[in-house]
């Protein structure tokens, strides 16, 4: 257990506005629905873009009016905030990590800030929605089981023994929010991944805690992955340069990111801020610290990048 001592792994649920249960929820008096249409499963992946306005947020909760979405409880989605989506600057920085959740009472999928804070208008996200699960696309739950301090390792054929896979995770309300940002990495000794909490705190093991996971790009709608490591040659301030074909010089590209602690098995760097994506005024895409902490060196993210 070499590893998991060396990264040493060291929340409490918020109140939801949201009920999940047989009561109308406040999202449901609040937003105008007009009926529940006969849900198709959808078979293809798809990404857009979510912005936050007066008339599709509340509180913390931002919803989803998506045909990819809309009657598609078992859509899996992920997300990552983007500063100024298309160079259209909104240049609204959501400091606080986000999940999904689906509303059974409105029949659509909400963002929402895990810290209970309010989503501010011109908040954008990108989502990918991937249609159902796969081995490379599933839900994870972390258990007493499979749970050890900060982290909980995952047991999947896609994962198992594969260093070098990429991992893209957001986080799915599943009776808890919470409001510490999450981040991947390898454990070399079990040969497995782990998803966990990058400021340390312990991961909740009551079976509350669930996270939506993609292996590689396979089911990712055409994406392309790529692991982007901090240099002080890439970096500036909080954010870091992607250099790719696939986005340079393309100012609607598009990026899902998720911070990756040892990429590749090697390193060991944490990313304890909530992170995003934006396009450079040099047209290239960068990956954010949504406070304006300092981008440090080593510190890597999980990609797949989209071009227009």
């Amino acid at each position: 257990m070499a590893e998991r001592s060396q990264h040493n792994p060291s929340s409490a649920g918020h109140w939801r506005l949201i009920a999940l249960g047989g009561a109308i929820s406040l999202a449901a008096a609040m937003f105008s629905v007009s009926g529940r249409a006969s849900a198709q499963a959808n078979t293809q992946a798809s990404h857009f873009i979510q912005v936050a306005t007066a008339a599709n947020t509340i509180a913390e909760f931002t919803k989803i009016d998506n045909g990819a979405t809309n009657n598609q409880p078992n859509d899996l989605l992920f997300v990552t905030p983007d500063y100024n989506p298309g160079e259209l600057c909104g240049c609204i920085a959501d400091r606080v990590p986000v999940g999904v959740d689906y509303d059974t009472s409105t029949d659509a999928w909400y963002i929402f800030n895990e810290d209970g804070s309010s989503m501010t208008a011109g908040t954008a996200f990108n989502v990918l929605v991937v249609p159902s699960a796969s081995t490379t696309a599933f839900v994870w739950t972390a258990t007493t089981s499979n749970s050890e301090g900060d982290s909980t390792f995952i047991n999947s054929s896609a994962t198992n023994g594969l260093p070098k896979a990429v991992l893209q995770v957001t986080q799915r309300f599943n009776g808890i929010e919470e409001d510490d940002p999450v981040g991947v990495w390898y454990e070399k000794d079990a040969s497995e991944w782990a998803i966990f909490n990058e400021d340390a705190a312990d991961i909740d093991t009551t079976g509350q805690d669930s996270f939506d996971v993609l292996v590689g790009a396979t089911q990712s709608g055409g994406g392309k992955d790529l692991v982007q490591k901090a240099t002080s040659a890439n970096s500036l301030e909080s954010w870091t340069v992607v250099n790719s074909a696939i986005t340079n010089g393309d100012p609607n590209a598009f990026a899902i990111e998720t911070p990756d602690w040892n990429p590749g098995g090697k390193g060991g760097t944490y990313t304890p801020w909530a992170t995003g994506v934006f396009d450079e005024t040099i047209g290239q895409l960068a990956v954010l610290i949504q406070n304006g902490e300092t981008m440090a060196p080593k510190m890597a993210f999980n990609m797949l990048l989209y071009n227009s």
